[in-house]
């Protein structure tokens, strides 16, 4: 059961990261079906899965608001690395990181790697930058400081 739930969270944060609009979110999880990675029986739990992070009250305004929405970006940094936070929603008041876990795990590495993706972002020039953790187990929304 622990390993389904993994398998659901890995395809849900790959299907949430990568979506613009709540239309595609069939798309992706047919497509998984087709290439063999998720069984048919198990479309309706995933769906369920990537609705209950849709749906969230705050996330959902996001996703459906006045917001570019930049999917799994790569931010350059100066030494040339990256940094790919999994959503950035930007508009002419803020820009935000939204995060996806599905595991409970390291908050203070989670919330370390968030605060690098918006500095980062500062550092491209972007402004009013916020951060937020979505913890998919215990439909939590963290925002980091």
């Amino acid at each position: 059961m622990l390993e389904k739930a993994a398998q659901y969270g890995v395809l849900a944060h790959e299907i949430v990261s990568l979506v613009k609009d709540e239309s595609e979110i069939n798309h992706f999880v047919d497509q998984f079906i087709a290439e063999g990675v998720l069984a048919v029986d198990e479309k309706e739990s995933l769906l369920q899965e990537i609705q209950q992070i849709w749906n969230h009250p705050i996330i959902n305004t996001w996703l459906t608001g006045d917001f570019k929405v930049w999917n799994e970006s790569s931010i350059i940094l100066e030494d040339g690395s990256t940094q790919r936070p999994d959503k950035v929603f930007t508009n002419q008041n803020e820009t935000i990181v939204l995060d996806f876990k599905f595991t409970q795990g390291d908050y203070i590495n989670h919330k370390t790697q968030v605060g690098r993706y918006m500095n980062a972002l500062k550092n491209v020039g972007y402004s009013n930058i916020k951060g937020y953790l979505y913890y998919a187990k215990s439909k939590e929304l963290v925002e980091v400081k």
